[in-house]
């Protein structure tokens, strides 16, 4: 898995420093203002377990994330060419379970909210010049460092999510009217290990 994960970060990287160029060739274009708000659903690629502990009784239990909303902010720049160049900062929930390995069922003894922000700098290549089209796909490569590396009372990295990570998203810019654009997308977050089903709306002004 270990192999894949870096496989996979390896090519996102390889796709920034493309876009990364790309963008340098095309800033000749004209450069408009963009902010965007967005919500979606995230489905968990692999089983995460951490926390493992077998108590003095015998009754252990492991912790495991079951991931929830995640709410997304953008504010960055798009050119009349292809490209953009966009801060993003995205809040993502999920309930810390607790189950009781002692049991031959999936026992939760114990389940509460968490959630974890990442903040990080993202590149948008999109398809097609212009920014009048009804429709235009894109592809979104970032990468992002968790805030709680910030929290002065974090005694280390959290066993969940990773503190960095990388993001590909992909998705279509649909003009609705005027300066307003619906943006649904589907994104590979490598912190949470999930693919996040996204819809958001922008302003480009």
């Amino acid at each position: 898995m270990k192999k894949k994960e870096g496989i996979l970060q390896s090519s996102v990287l390889t796709a920034v420093f493309a876009i990364v160029f790309l963008t340098a060739k095309g800033c000749s274009a004209d450069v408009l203002g963009m902010i965007g708000i967005g919500y979606g659903f995230p489905l968990a690629l692999t089983e995460v377990r951490y926390d493992d502990s077998t108590g003095g009784s015998g009754y252990g239990y492991y912790s495991s994330p079951r991931l929830k909303g995640c709410l997304l902010v953008s504010i960055g720049f798009i050119s009349t060419d292809h490209f953009g160049f966009i801060l993003e900062a995205f809040d993502h929930k999920y309930s810390e379970a607790l189950h009781r390995k002692s049991s031959a069922a999936d026992v939760i003894i114990d389940s509460y909210d968490q959630s974890f922000a990442y903040l990080g700098f993202a590149l948008e290549y999109r398809l097609f010049k212009g920014l009048q089209r009804y429709w235009n796909p894109y592809i979104n490569v970032g990468a992002f460092i968790s805030l709680n590396v910030f929290n002065p009372y974090d005694l280390g990295s959290p066993e969940y999510p990773q503190t960095s990570c990388l993001k590909v998203a992909l998705g279509t810019k649909i003009r609705v009217t005027g300066p307003f654009y619906l943006n649904p997308r589907v994104s590979y977050i490598s912190g949470s290990q999930s693919l996040l089903f996204q819809a958001g709306l922008e302003l480009i002004i």
